[in-house]
Order: C-alpha cells, then structure tokens, then sequence
C-alpha cells in the first residue's frame, strides 16, 4: 500500500484474526472478510504439501486449488475497495 496507496487483498488479515479471537465478528469482517477463506485456503495448501513431502513426491499444488487462490484474492481485493479506506 505504500507504494501505489491501494491495498492489497489480504490487508488487515492479521487485525481481522485478532478481532474474530476476541468475538468481534463485525470489525472482523469489516477489517477483511476474507480471512477465514484465506486461513482454509492456507491450511489446505500446507496439508498438500506436507502430504507430497511425507510421501516423497514432488510438491505440486493441484490447478484447482491455485484457481481457489487466484479467485478469493480477486474477492477479497474487490471487497476491500467495497468496504472503504478506514478499514484499510
């Protein structure tokens, strides 16, 4: 955000998790509505990879979950311009 002014998708993930610890669900979301997609997103892609390792394969994420990636950034971006610039 320095850089150009506009943020990136995954901005105010972390302040959106600490909120959703402490139950406040609405700033959570206001501060990225995405972060759970993000954290299931994230837990399915290291559960890939751990599982190639484990099994001595290459590490290849499968094209549908790259797509999930691309599509829930694409989302998240789109909403956090929707929400506004106090939040960002």
């Amino acid at each position: 955000m320095a850089l150009t002014g506009l943020p990136c998708p995954t901005t105010g993930g972390v302040r959106s998790l600490l909120a959703m610890l402490r139950g406040q669900w609405h700033e959570a979301f206001l501060y990225n509505p995405f972060t759970p997609v993000f954290l299931l997103l994230l837990l399915g892609s290291l559960y890939r990879v751990f599982r190639c390792l484990r099994q001595g394969k290459s590490v290849l994420l499968p094209p549908w979950l790259g797509w999930a990636w691309l599509i829930a950034l694409a989302l998240a971006w789109i909403a956090k311009f929707v929400i506004g610039p106090q939040y960002w």
